[in-house]
């Protein structure tokens, strides 16, 4: 196939899946992720908890949390990550201990598929948590940056980039 075909043939199947068009249809989509919370935002607290427990400060507070310190951004981003995997955790769990097996067809495709979303979600965020926890020790092994400044977002160093 030559590239101009390729292109026109991703083009046509872009087209197709455009998601929903109606209000009814956007509307039921947006609220798919408040079924099981797997996908949620992790609540604030449980990040702050989490961060508590990865830098080793039991008394860190809210405004320690918003420094420009490399470290501390690694261990939100890694704080986070634990967050969600622990929902996404408890939302296939909770789903597996609770779901009675189905009664005909119809239901188990249904159960079926809401099964196949969680575990979905669920090595979705072990896979993010996984690479935090990786970003986490690679800012661990990085020497400490010169401060950040005029507000510039830094870049967590990746495994390749820091000299052993």
């Amino acid at each position: 196939m030559t590239p101009e075909a390729i292109t026109t043939r991703n083009r046509a199947n872009a087209a197709k899946s455009t998601g929903p068009r109606s209000t009814a249809g956007k509307a039921a989509v947006a609220q798919n992720a408040r079924r099981h919370g797997a996908t949620a935002r992790p609540d604030r607290e449980r990040v702050a908890i989490w961060a508590r427990i990865i830098l080793d400060t039991p008394d860190l507070g809210p405004t320690d949390l918003l420094t420009d310190d490399i470290r501390i951004q690694c261990a939100l981003v890694l704080a986070s990550a634990e967050a969600r995997f622990a929902g996404a955790t408890r939302a296939l769990e909770d789903f597996e201990a609770g779901a009675a097996p189905p009664a005909d067809a119809e239901e188990t495709q249904a159960h079926d598929r809401r099964h196949r979303l969680l575990k979905r979600y669920w090595r979705e965020a072990r896979a993010q948590r996984k690479r935090a926890f990786r970003d986490w020790l690679a800012c661990l092994q990085a020497p400490a940056p010169a401060p950040l400044s005029f507000g510039k977002i830094r870049q967590i160093p990746k495994q390749s980039q820091i000299s052993t």
